[in-house]
């Protein structure tokens, strides 16, 4: 692909990831508050519908267009929702959850490789998250509540992931039809 048609292709992407963003935290505000012991327990956790866009742009592009897409996308459901410290959250959680599965998608090989690296993208966001309410929360939280709530946490980490990660493995096939026509 020639740079234009890369940067054009992915902002289309960007933007379907925010919309998907966007209608995972809707979802998210509709179901939390039937399940009340999950929503009175933490609020606003999300599928990660994004994660869907974020494995393709991982499978299809080099490393420097897959940084300013993350990037792009943070900013601006950034932008959209939050506080500077919200933004900051959610960004060290994107940041560490794309650097491991950039890792593993060098790593590993075979065709259904996508779910387990959205398992890992899973955890790691939630885990990338947690570190960073710790820091900005810190007073608010101590170590015990901290090793109480991370186990919660991660396995909806994991769960999320391997969701995503098996829709993208059945849909990935229709995409790459679509994006070589």
């Amino acid at each position: 692909m020639k740079v234009i048609k890369k940067l054009i292709w992915l902002g289309i992407l960007i933007v379907l990831a925010s919309i998907l963003s966007i209608l995972d935290r809707y979802i998210s505000s509709i179901i939390m508050p039937l399940i009340p012991v999950i929503g009175s327990f933490i609020a606003n956790i999300k599928i990660g519908l994004a994660n869907l866009i974020i494995l393709y742009i991982i499978e299809h592009f080099d490393l420097k267009y897959n940084l300013l897409g993350i990037i792009l996308k943070s900013t601006i459901i950034g932008f959209i929702y939050g506080s500077m410290i919200t933004f900051l959250i959610g960004l060290l959680g994107t940041i560490l959850s794309f650097i491991s599965m950039y890792i593993i998608n060098k790593l590993l090989t075979g065709t259904h490789k996508y779910i387990f690296i959205s398992i890992v993208g899973g955890f790691t966001h939630m885990l990338g998250q947690m570190i960073m309410v710790f820091i900005f929360y810190k007073v608010e939280f101590s170590i015990n509540s901290l090793l109480l709530y991370s186990p919660f946490v991660l396995t909806i980490g994991i769960i999320s992931g391997l969701c995503i990660g098996l829709i993208y493995d059945n849909i990935r096939k229709v995409l790459n039809n679509i994006i070589k026509q």
